[in-house]
């Protein structure tokens, strides 16, 4: 058998030495060209198993014969070293030696006999070797037992360029080549169903081009096999029967295109199995992983990688966290059932091509959607199982998914306690419908944030776990009404919660914040507008809240009546310069009860159409202070109003 070549493709019209072809005629009649990857030039000539590697420094070609039974067959330069060096082990007593051929297949000398798991290092001579147009020589070792014994082991060093296994009894293969930069190809002629190990096979080969196998029914591991390797082509057996680990074994492989996957019928996981592959864009998984548990970073940072194939049937996969980080995926499928499925951290996160995602209908364990979908800017749907009730975090799950247009939660999710940036930036999003069920809610902190076309949103009656909504609803500037939980007992800030939300009409507060401490900025907004907005009535507590900046530039707002709200600071007053700009007539809190301890201006309520009889309440109501500053100005009743009301109890009035 001919081994296959390869050669630097400078030229289409030389592609295949050995037909010559010089025309796209020929080409097109006598290539086959990768459809699925169209950048790619063509990848074999059929008629002369050739393959063009852009890396190739000359068009040079070296055969190397089929080994014959338990021999390996290595092509050895005489660059650097200028030796040949293997570590060859045998079934107990067995012994071995190496063979060192050069031009014309002339036997030029061989090694002593040597006992197994002992070293053999050869001193390659230095005429009489295959020449190269680079400067260098090229030498045909084998590798072969001396006595009635088969190989089981095996690891080299210096020059290798290629390597053939005829070695169907070898049990291990771990280490190898590890680190062997030259060597560019190397291929099993036979079955090694014996094998058990290929760990760290290849590490570190940055100059590998392919690797065929043949079946290997034992073989366990592939971890770290091509680690940091440059292989682009890898050739599986169909099946892989007792297989059950692939960590780490293309992790930072620089060259690896695509792969195949054979049948594994007991792989364990997949952890970091190809993370860091620059230029994988295609990947083809089997249908069926029934023992599949972990997919952490199987593909994260592949940034050319489009196209994977679903499973149909992974019912033990539990980890998928980070497994598709970074990488340009078009669509995804789930298998429908996926009891085991737990974990989905930011599993997609950064795909930016990212259209559609088919989640399983039933994924009963399912608990972290962390970062799942965060910046898929592409993304226009997600449906999430209506069994999935034991999820226990959403924080930033569709973070900045700027095309997200309709998203189905499940109905009840008591456990989850993270809704922080759930929706951040889903600027395209209408409507939710958020879980009528959801009491362990801890935080909803900009849930909503840049929700653009979010009209109005409700949320669940019942949050007791809740303690901060800051930012929330922040420039959500469709939004026209917002029903926060009827019950809220742990809820501590409101900041910023519906800032910037001009066509915001009604706000139904819980019936009681007993933990409040702050509504700084709560209705916050950049310039002055006019649509009317209530706020419904609420019991605070009697401890001091902070509401500074409460309502700045909301001249829609007529009356505040919250007469048990008692403040360090409050602020509700127009975004410019200039009497009456905002229709604020009412202010009705518990002044009596208030330190005012904030920074000055303790009460800031000017540019509002409170008339001088309102103002005198106000000033009746104030308690007695020292240091304290009251600003009105250009309030409807400033000129008129009597001041020395509120400066006899120690306040200083602007205005």
């Amino acid at each position: 058998m001919t081994h296959r070549q390869y050669f630097k493709a400078v030229d289409p019209a030389i592609l295949c030495p050995i037909a010559g072809y010089t025309s796209a005629a020929d080409l097109a009649a006598n290539y086959t060209l990768n459809t699925d990857i169209p950048s790619l030039v063509p990848t074999i000539c059929p008629a002369h198993n050739y393959y063009p590697d852009p890396t190739a420094t000359d068009p040079e070609w070296v055969e190397i014969p089929e080994p014959a039974l338990d021999r390996i067959i290595l092509s050895y330069s005489d660059l650097n070293e200028g030796k040949a060096r293997v570590t060859t082990t045998l079934q107990t007593g067995g012994k071995y030696k190496i063979q060192v051929y050069g031009a014309g297949d002339v036997l030029i000398g061989e090694s002593a006999e040597t006992n197994t798991g002992t070293a053999v290092e050869y001193v390659l001579p230095s005429v009489g070797g295959v020449p190269n147009s680079a400067g260098y020589s090229t030498f045909k070792v084998v590798v072969m037992p001396t006595t009635a014994h088969h190989i089981t082991g095996f690891s080299a060093v210096y020059q290798i360029l290629e390597a053939k296994f005829n070695t169907p009894y070898m049990l291990s293969l771990a280490s190898a080549f590890a680190n062997i930069k030259s060597i560019t190809n190397i291929e099993f002629v036979s079955d090694m169903n014996s094998l058990t190990t290929l760990a760290s096979f290849c590490t570190g080969t940055t100059n590998l081009f392919s690797v065929v196998f043949k079946n290997m029914n034992l073989l366990n591991t592939l971890a770290s096999a091509f680690q940091s390797s440059g292989v682009k082509l890898v050739t599986f057996p169909a099946s892989l029967p007792e297989l059950t680990t692939l960590s780490n074994t293309f992790f930072s492989a620089s060259r690896l295109v695509s792969i195949t996957y054979p049948q594994m019928d007991k792989l364990t996981t997949m952890q970091t199995c190809h993370n860091a592959n620059p230029a994988l864009a295609k990947v083809i998984l089997p249908t069926s992983v029934p023992l599949l548990n972990s997919m952490l970073q199987t593909f994260a940072s592949c940034p050319m990688l489009t196209y994977v194939t679903s499973f149909t049937n992974a019912p033990l996969l539990a980890n998928m966290n980070q497994t598709f980080q970074s990488c340009n995926l078009y669509a995804y499928s789930f298998p429908a059932t996926m009891a085991a499925l737990s974990t989905m951290n930011s599993t997609f996160i950064s795909n930016p091509l990212l259209k559609t995602v088919t989640m399983p209908t039933s994924s009963v364990n399912l608990s972290i959607l962390q970062s799942t979908f965060q910046n898929c800017t592409s993304l226009e749907t997600s449906v999430i199982a209506a069994d999935a009730t034991n999820i226990t975090t959403m924080s930033s799950t569709y973070y900045g998914c700027s095309k997200l247009n309709s998203s189905i939660l499940p109905a009840t999710m008591n456990l989850c306690t993270q809704w922080s940036s759930t929706y951040y930036n889903c600027a395209k999003l209408p409507a939710i419908t958020l879980p009528t069920s959801a009491t362990g809610v801890q935080n909803a902190s900009s849930m909503f944030y840049q929700c653009y076309l979010l009209a109005n949103i409700t949320f669940p009656q019942t949050m007791n776990a809740l303690t901060t909504f800051d930012q929330v609803c922040y420039s959500c500037t469709a939004l026209t009404s917002a029903v926060l939980p009827k019950y809220a007992n742990a809820l501590t800030t409101l900041n910023k919660s519906f800032s910037t939300t001009p066509n915001l009409g009604t706000v139904t507060m819980p019936d009681a914040l007993p933990a409040i401490t702050t509504l700084d900025q709560m209705l916050y907004h950049t310039a002055n507008i006019s649509t009317p907005l209530t706020l419904s009535s609420c019991v605070f507590p009697s401890t001091q809240v902070s509401a500074n900046v409460f309502a700045r530039g909301r001249a829609g707002i007529t009356a505040i009546n919250w007469p048990t709200l008692r403040v360090t600071a409050f602020s509700a007053y127009g975004a410019m310069t200039g009497l009456g700009v905002l229709n604020l007539n009412s202010l009705n809190i518990d002044f009596a009860n208030s330190t005012f301890s904030g920074a000055s201006p303790q009460l800031n309520i000017s540019q509002n159409k409170l008339d001088a009889t309102e103002l005198n309440r106000i000033f009746t109501a104030l308690p007695t202070v020292s240091g304290k500053t009251l600003n009105i100005t250009d309030c409807t009743g400033a000129a008129t109003c009597t001041k020395s009301i509120a400066t006899a109890k120690g306040w200083t009035i602007t205005g």
